[in-house]
């Protein structure tokens, strides 16, 4: 177990860090306020624990805390509008955006003007049709109040005025994994590798000798 990290010390020095990349070049999102952020972030690693119940600003190594900070403020990231948010892993902290962090981050493309997404419950009038090109479109939606606690159904979005795009196996693979993500989020359970993403890649040992014909390169 480490020395109790000082959050305020090294966000400071995250702060730091920042203000000597934007010199060298970085460009932080618009309208976006790091120091804030960062604010945010050192009330919030003061609640931050393992699975064990052990603080994170315990556990976790400096450089991992720091870089999960570095990070957060680089994806224009805050707690405080719950974008982000980090989970101990053995002896590192890993910064993790949250659905509302990948809606900010969307709407921040040139691409995307908007974001609507419409919930249908149970209950709600809705229809689908395609237009002269084939593509799905919503015909009719019709919600009603009274259906707003009832089961959801699926959900749709509108791009723009002239694509409509059905989101409904993505909503219900968020419901299916909703209670897991909050157990690893808590601590409660250990976070399943999947072998791809950069933590894993940087977590893996190899076991015994491999040709480099069998690595996977993504």
């Amino acid at each position: 177990m480490y020395q109790p990290t000082n959050a305020k010390q090294i966000t400071s020095a995250v702060a730091e860090r920042l203000d000597t990349l934007k010199d060298e070049g970085l460009a932080l999102p618009a309208h976006y306020n790091a120091q804030n952020a960062l604010k945010a972030a050192y009330l919030r690693l003061q609640t931050v624990k393992d699975r064990q119940g052990r603080p994170a600003l315990t556990v976790c190594t400096e450089p991992s805390i720091a870089n999960a900070l570095l990070d957060m403020a680089i994806q224009g990231l805050s707690p405080a509008k719950n974008q982000c948010y980090f989970i101990v892993y053995g002896n590192e902290l890993q910064m993790q955006r949250s659905y509302f962090g990948t809606i900010a981050a969307l709407k921040r493309l040139d691409s995307i003007d908007d974001i609507d997404a419409q919930v249908i419950h149970q209950g709600d009038e809705f229809e689908i049709g395609a237009d002269e090109t084939g593509h799905i479109i919503v015909t009719k939606f019709k919600p009603s109040f009274a259906n707003l606690d009832k089961p959801i159904k699926g959900a749709f979005d509108f791009e723009d005025t002239d694509t409509q795009y059905l989101m409904k196996e993505a909503l219900e693979e968020i419901k299916e994994k909703q209670d897991r993500f909050w157990q690893v989020m808590n601590g409660e359970v250990e976070p399943k590798h999947c072998g791809k993403c950069e933590y894993c890649r940087s977590m893996k040992e190899l076991a015994a000798f491999q040709h480099v014909t069998d690595i996977e390169v993504d």
